[in-house]
């Protein structure tokens, strides 16, 4: 297992609705948007399947919960990429229940059908042992 936190991640909603992308157009997302709060994600990289899991959403993070780690050697991180990319970048969100939510939704969805190990590399040789 692979586990770390992502703090901070913001619930944003944008003032404006995205314009699709058309003929000759590319998609127009608005930059203006009203914060509804932030929440904290601690997830767990099963780097042998590659699923996340139990995941844990909540308010902040404390001493308790916070997973000692290693983030230049630490899988999870490249997956926290991937929900960047795929998830929150584009998100719009009311409230912070409703970010909870699609980050889930997300997570069963990468379950489901995106999810495989990683290969690691150094350099571009694969790494062994």
């Amino acid at each position: 297992m692979s586990t770390d936190e992502m703090t901070g991640i913001q619930a944003l909603e944008r003032k404006h609705p995205t314009i699709p992308m058309g003929p000759g157009r590319v998609e127009r997302r608005e930059f203006e948007y009203i914060r509804h709060g932030t929440v904290t994600l601690i997830a767990n990289f099963d780097v042998a399947q590659g699923h996340v899991v139990a995941p844990s959403l909540g308010p902040t993070r404390t001493e308790a919960d916070t997973p000692k780690h290693a983030s230049w050697m630490n899988q999870i991180e490249m997956w926290f990429s991937i929900l960047v990319r795929k998830l929150l970048k584009r998100a719009s969100c009311t409230s912070v229940a409703e970010l909870q939510t699609q980050v889930l939704a997300f997570i069963a969805y990468f379950n489901a059908t995106m999810a495989k190990p990683f290969t690691w590399t150094y350099g571009r040789q694969p790494l062994s042992v």
